[in-house]
């Protein structure tokens, strides 16, 4: 029984060990994942109509977003209705450790300075009030993909006319992933293409 006892004890010193090495390793790991950022501008916005995307076209990359598009697709239809302006707008976006990129764009109108059918729009279309102030406003938040940017691409696409400088920030871990081509071509009449569908461009901002 004494035996039985003493190999028991060691057996379980073993196994405490042994978790208390992966878990050094486990927080080797994470200690070696890192992050940065870097800028970039964004000089024109396009959408695909057919597959519900958005792209934003930037000096160094091109953001193409997939998911989480169709809510801020039904704000940027009625651009012109609601005057939607660069100074609505607040753009956050970050490159996770699987390589995904996340855009958060917070847009916000001022109750004070909006007509009553605009802000009718708006509490329709889910933008709160923020506490006591005057603001409405709503977080889009989108997920895509990251390329690398076409010079050729930028030189035809149409652009905004007031360029939107973003801090971009990116979380890397051992597993590196190289960063594609854009899938974006110049067409026919220097229209912008992707997967042989023509790209519609977004000319959002006067000011």
């Amino acid at each position: 029984m004494k035996n039985i006892k003493i190999c028991f004890r060691a057996f379980l010193l073993i196994m405490i060990i042994g978790f208390s090495s992966i878990g050094c390793v486990t927080k080797g790991l994470w200690d070696e994942s890192s992050s940065s950022s870097y800028q970039d501008t964004i000089i024109a916005f396009y959408s695909n109509p057919q597959k519900n995307e958005i792209i934003f076209l930037g000096d160094k990359y091109h953001y193409l977003f997939n998911k989480g598009t169709l809510a801020l697709n039904e704000l940027l239809k009625a651009r012109e209705f609601l005057a939607l302006q660069r100074n609505h707008l607040n753009i956050s976006t970050y490159i996770d450790k699987d390589a995904i990129t996340h855009t958060h764009i917070s847009v916000t109108f001022n109750l004070q300075n909006i007509s009553p059918q605009q802000r009718e729009w708006l509490y329709h279309h889910k933008f709160l009030k923020m506490g006591n102030t005057p603001l409405l406003t709503k977080i889009f938040e989108l997920t895509g993909e990251r390329y690398r940017a076409s010079s050729t691409v930028n030189k035809h696409a149409v652009k905004i006319k007031y360029p939107i400088n973003i801090d971009v920030r990116k979380y890397s871990s051992n597993l590196g992933k190289k960063v594609l081509l854009t899938p974006l071509a110049v067409g026919a009449d220097s229209v912008l293409i992707v997967a042989g569908i023509i790209l519609s461009p977004l000319l959002l901002f006067n000011n």
